[in-house]
């Protein structure tokens, strides 16, 4: 959670987090060892667990536009629009 301040939480403490902040899982050992056959080049976050990916950058572009750039694509999921509390040192 974004809005908590624990101390491995950069949007909420003005520190570097007290250890590694990534520890990557089997599952994402194995896709990079054995990556997905595929066209697509470009991904773009939908704001909602979900993401689209693009084989060409105008593709990109065009969802970059509807997904990151639109404010009603965004109202109430992206985290651009939680409050985040000030940074605080722990």
């Amino acid at each position: 959670d974004i809005l908590s301040p624990t101390p491995y939480n950069t949007y909420v403490i003005a520190a570097l987090p007290v250890g590694p902040i990534a520890n990557p899982g089997r599952a994402s050992v194995e896709a990079v060892l054995k990556p997905a056959k595929t066209d697509f080049l470009y991904f773009v976050s939908m704001n909602e667990g979900r993401h689209h990916f693009s084989k060409d950058y105008q593709g990109h572009q065009e969802a970059v536009i509807k997904y990151q750039k639109d404010k009603k694509s965004r109202d109430g999921k992206s985290w651009r629009n939680m409050k985040i509390p000030n940074a605080t040192k722990e």
